[in-house]
């Protein structure tokens, strides 16, 4: 057995360990899913944000896709069982042009570079033992499905609802995909 999917297997039995099902679902159940919410969820279960995210796409009622992007690329997804697209961007560069966390990841490569970014941006987030969350700001916007999924091609004019918190310290952002419904 590799050591990512050992890994995978030890992450996931401490989700089900410490956000068991039943108290998971009743923490979420009436609340809509945003960053805000996921990090608050977070924080009652003292898990990180990518861990819950990971939790609320199995257990969650609204159909998702959570992906987490390190130095621009696609690292993994996960994806509700009712979101309807299943190709996986795992790997996809993203287009700062086009989805709002290849915006997050191009502000941390500009700072990388030549720290001229707004760091007003990046002074928005708290941090605590759970993980790193915006308190206040993050980008959202509606954006074509076929932005994040190959396989919405053969849905035209299918757009989505992303939302993506950067995790400065990590050079990473979570990113929550839902259909838009405008």
């Amino acid at each position: 057995m590799s050591s990512r999917l050992r890994e995978l297997r030890a992450n996931q039995f401490a989700a089900e360990l410490l956000m068991p099902e039943a108290w998971f679902k009743e923490e979420v159940a009436t609340k809509r899913l945003t960053v805000n919410m996921l990090g608050e969820t977070a924080e009652y279960f003292d898990m990180s944000l990518s861990a819950t995210a990971f939790r609320y796409a199995e257990l969650g009622e609204t159909p998702c896709a959570i992906i987490f992007s390190k130095e621009g690329k696609v690292e993994w997804c996960k994806l509700h069982d009712q979101f309807p697209f299943r190709n996986c961007p795992q790997g996809k560069f993203l287009s700062e042009d086009q989805s709002k966390a290849g915006m997050l990841h191009q502000a941390f490569k500009s700072k990388r570079k030549n720290n001229t970014i707004n760091s007003s941006y990046f002074s928005h987030y708290r941090y605590s033992d759970a993980g790193v969350y915006p308190a206040e700001e993050h980008l959202s916007g509606v954006v074509s499905a076929y932005t994040w999924f190959d396989d919405a091609v053969n849905y035209g004019g299918v757009f989505l609802y992303e939302e993506s918190a950067a995790m400065k310290r990590y050079n990473s952002s979570l990113t929550i995909l839902t259909l838009w419904k405008g």
